[in-house]
């Protein structure tokens, strides 16, 4: 392939590249040095070559290289999706659905922290119109953001030529079009390079109302200084730089003082009458982001805490953002151990020779500042922008603006260089034309090919989209599987997604298959042909465009409502789609192929094995809509007496219970304190915290006439069993060799073992050297039982228990078990082994299934209802082993529960 060859030899053309430039410099300064010279080129030299013709044509030139480098490709995916600007079509599609479009932008006007590009009321009404042009499709918004990049490479000439010389401003708009930065997040669209443009457009207004005194002018600068408030927060450094153009502009056209200060008092009055009018409750919010761990957002009280909670994690970042910018992490993580690599892999955001010209305009700046003082101001904003908040890709896209800027001075400053007498004066132009159309063309090819040879898996690095923070990633076999939905849905497909990948679906950088099957679905002009089971049935869709209920579980249920759904499209026939398949989907899969359904394996870069299809026929409807029917069958018929439950006691905590684990043996269940629970990073037993990344185990040991007890924690994140001992206040880790991929409720301590199962694989690991009688295959949920059996659920519906002191099966019955999809990836499915009773969870549905202890059935508890949880949903469960005490977490609560078993319970029936 013609990109990979490239990627391969970049090295050499590098090497090549460098050795040319270094032999021309050494031949023009050998050549200056023999040849009379040829009288200096100066300012007016160099402009005396472009007259209006030949800058507009020039100018059109640049334009239309820009575009084009902005849009090749651009139905055939060329470049990485980000999963943040391709959700907004979904956004706008639904405000044109229900009418609210306008609505929506009003009151958006109202809001000065814009997240996403549908609550900005600038940026709104440009994405409606692409999209009532266009249409909606997997690369509207690159051709949004191209607009806006192009728009910035036509106000970097405005502005080059207002504040400098024509020659200045083309080579500006050139440098802006050559960026890969600027480039990449053009073609990536959503909110962030919107700002690009509105700054420059700031500083030529601003400029040109100082210049001319025109009072219009200043008002015009002054909303438009206001507005940069409706973009990516990036944006906001137009404020004080618009009123520095407009003093600049000023001083450079030597307007009296008067006209100064009152110019800038109406451009500050005019920026200030919508912060009056619109009452924002403090200036931080009007100014600044309120993300967490950004300078000001710390709890900072005083100057004094501002400046002692920011000074060392403010330099940090600088130095980590200048790396970042000049030298590592263009697509991926780079040690740093050398500071220049060849391969065009490697390197900061900013090309090489930008840079080198970057730092001769800078020394020039320095040196004589004239007029292009303004960029330092430029590049001084743009810097703290990171350094004040994280280093990210993107935030770099003002800094990126002033060191075009910088780089577009530097060439003129070396084209009036001495060695540059040597080069013939008609070929002066043609020199400065050369090189920013070599470095666009290298930047133009380098993001193409750094693009091409993406892996097709999850969480990829968006080559000059990520620099270091991990929220720039992509998935590409996700817009693959969104495209190929979108065929199927064109077909009169109904397409059912089935998936539990919560990791690859981070909301810090979502992998985006349930986002790109709506889109497929809309772009196919049948949104309604586009469904995700789990979503369903869990009665809550987390995904855009808008987060909330699917139907009303007080009027139906998941089956019914998703039955509805599929008759009312009337479709030719019902694609289930497994993207990584769980042993539970694999199980759901059989029953769908034993109800007519056609299976079809493919292969995917998303999961350890094969992906899986189902397809079934319109008329072989009925038998897999009995088999949804079967799933939904425990929310019918509830006998709140069987088992009978009493709420016991509640404890709230500052982070949501994601895992809980029983108290000793010998503490008194009936405390919510005594309960071990686990969050994100964070373990608790009574009021001691205990740190552990993604708890997806834990134990309290018996005391034994201690005060406190051990606790033990496994971490599926670190891969790390931790023992903290309360009473010696110690803590002690080693690596625990955990296989698969693993999450919440997934393992369990028996006696001085752990068992943990792999709910994709089925597989169950135990480093008990003699638990290797137990066999493989099929599990999902583990549990520790009343006398420390080893209960285990298998997705085809049945738990079994193992005697460790037996080495062998020893009961087995048909029970409830359900998906985990809830919290994680690798989520097992909730198991609960009482005092003679046993029960499963489902946490997508909160029912919870008990079992006496010869296995017969007693009946289906809805958590939800009896803990009045409305669109909440239980996340963890524990039990006694002894007893019939749980502990339930929800949201932030813990609450203890204690079952009971009446006389109708058990004579119940047997288990089906």
């Amino acid at each position: 392939m013609i990109t990979a060859a490239f990627v391969v030899a970049s090295a050499s053309i590098v090497r090549a590249l460098v050795a040319l430039t270094l032999a021309a410099l050494l031949a023009l300064v050998g050549r200056s040095f023999r040849s009379p010279p040829r009288r200096q080129p100066d300012a007016c030299e160099l402009e005396a070559t472009l007259s209006p013709p030949r800058e507009a044509a020039v100018l059109l030139l640049i334009l239309a290289g820009a575009l084009l480098m902005r849009t090749a490709g651009a139905r055939a995916g060329a470049t990485a999706p980000f999963w943040f600007a391709e959700t907004e079509p979904l956004y706008v599609a639904r405000m044109f659905r229900l009418g609210t479009f306008w609505a929506e932008w009003r009151r958006a006007l109202g809001n000065l922290q814009v997240g996403w590009l549908h609550d900005s009321p600038l940026m709104l009404p440009v994405a409606g119109a692409f999209q009532r042009l266009l249409g909606p499709s997997f690369h509207l918004p690159l051709l949004i953001g191209a607009s806006y990049g192009v728009a910035a490479v036509l106000l970097a000439w405005a502005c080059g030529r207002a504040l400098h010389s024509r020659s200045f401003g083309l080579l500006f708009a050139a440098f802006v079009a050559a960026s890969p930065l600027q480039l990449v997040w053009s073609r990536l669209g959503g909110l962030y390079i919107a700002s690009v443009p509105h700054v420059l457009l700031v500083i030529w207004v601003s400029w040109e109302a100082g210049r001319r005194r025109s009072v219009l002018l200043a008002i015009v600068a002054g909303l438009a200084a206001w507005a940069s408030l409706y973009y990516y927060y990036a944006a906001r450094v137009a404020i004080p730089l618009g009123l520095i153009a407009l003093l600049a502009g000023a001083r450079a056209a030597r307007v009296h003082l008067g006209w100064v200060v009152a110019l800038s008092a109406l451009w500050a009055l005019t920026f200030l009458a919508p912060y009056v009018a619109l009452h924002p409750p403090t200036l931080g919010a009007a100014f600044w982001p309120r993300y967490t761990g950004y300078l000001g957002n710390k709890g900072e009280r005083s100057l004094h805490d501002l400046a002692a909670q920011n000074l060392q994690p403010v330099a940090r970042e600088a130095r980590q953002a200048l790396a970042r910018y000049f030298l590592f992490d263009r697509t991926s993580y780079e040690p740093g151990s050398t500071w220049f690599r060849w391969d065009v892999r490697s390197g900061g955001l900013c090309l090489l020779p930008v840079a080198l010209l970057g730092l001769l305009g800078l020394a020039a700046t320095l040196r004589r500042p004239g007029r292009q003082w303004l960029w330092l101001a430029v590049a001084f904003l743009g810097f703290a922008l990171p350094a004040l908040s994280m280093t990210t890709a993107r935030r770099f896209l003002v800094f990126d603006l002033a060191w075009c800027a910088l780089a577009a001075g530097g060439l003129l400053a070396l084209l009036r260089a001495p060695f540059a007498r040597a080069i013939p004066a008609r070929a002066v132009p043609w020199t400065a034309a050369a090189i920013p159309i070599l470095i666009g063309g290298w930047s133009f090819v380098s993001v193409m090919a750094l693009n091409a040879i993406l892996p097709r898996g999850h969480r990829q690095p968006i080559p000059f989209g990520e620099a270091g923070f991990t929220d720039g990633l992509t998935c590409l076999r996700c817009v693959d599987a969104g495209r190929e939905f979108q065929q199927e849905i064109t077909r009169n497909t109904f397409v059912v997604l089935v998936d539990s990948d919560l990791g690859r679906e981070n909301r810090t950088s979502p992998g985006g298959l349930p986002v790109y099957g709506k889109l497929g679905a809309l772009v196919a002009g049948r949104p309604e042909h586009f469904l995700e089971l789990y979503a369903v049935m869990r009665d809550f869709d987390g995904e855009p465009p808008l987060a909330g209920p699917c139907f009303d579980s007080a009027v139906t249920d998941f089956a019914s409502y998703l039955i509805e759904r599929i008759e009312r499209a009337h479709p030719d026939s019902i694609l289930w789609h497994f993207e990584r398949p769980t042993q539970w989907e694999l199980w759901f899969v059989g029953r769908l192929a034993a109800a007519g359904g056609e299976v079809v394996r493919f292969e995917t870069p998303l999961g350890s094995g094969p992906g899986v299809q189902v397809r079934t026929p319109w008329a072989r409807r009925k038998p897999a809509f009995d088999v949804i029917h079967a799933l939904a069958k425990p929310l019918e018929g509830e006998d709140p007496s069987c088992p009978e439950l009493r709420r016991i006691g509640a404890t709230q905590h500052p982070f949501p219970v994601l895992a809980v684990a029983a108290p000793p043996d010998d503490d008194d269940a009936s405390q919510p304190a005594a309960w071990v629970i686990a969050s994100w990073g964070t373990a608790r037993y009574r009021d001691t915290d205990l740190e552990s990344r993604v708890t997806i185990g834990a134990a309290a040991e018996e005391s034994r006439g201690l005060r406190t007890p051990r606790i033990h924690l496994l971490s599926g994140f670190h891969r790390e069993y931790a023992i903290y001992d309360l009473a010696a206040g110690t803590k002690t880790t080693q690596p625990f060799p955990l296989p698969g991929e693993h999450g919440v409720d997934c393992a369990v301590r028996i006696r001085s073992h752990w068992w943990v199962v792999d709910p994709v694989a089925g597989t169950v690991f135990t480093t008990d050297p003699a638990g290797g009688f137990i066999p493989q295959g099929g599990w999902v949920g583990v549990a520790r039982g009343e006398h420390d059996e080893v209960v285990l659920a298998a997705a085809d519906q049945w738990l079994v228990i193992y005697d460790l002191e037996a080495r062998a099966e020893v009961r087995r019955f048909p029970a409830a078990v359900w998906p985990a999809g809830l919290l994680m990836a690798g989520e097992c499915t909730p198991v609960l082994a009482g005092r003679r009773w046993y029960g499963t969870l489902s946490t997508l549905t909160s029912v919870l299934s008990v079992y006496d202890g010869d296995g017969r059935f007693l009946g289906h508890r809805r958590l939800d209802r009896f803990l009045a949880l409305r669109n909440d949903h239980v996340s963890a469960i524990a039990a006694t082993r002894g007893g019939f005490t749980v502990g339930v977490g929800h949201g932030n609560t813990l609450e203890v529960l204690e079952l009971s078993f009446g006389p109708r319970c058990t004579n119940g029936p047997a288990a089906e």
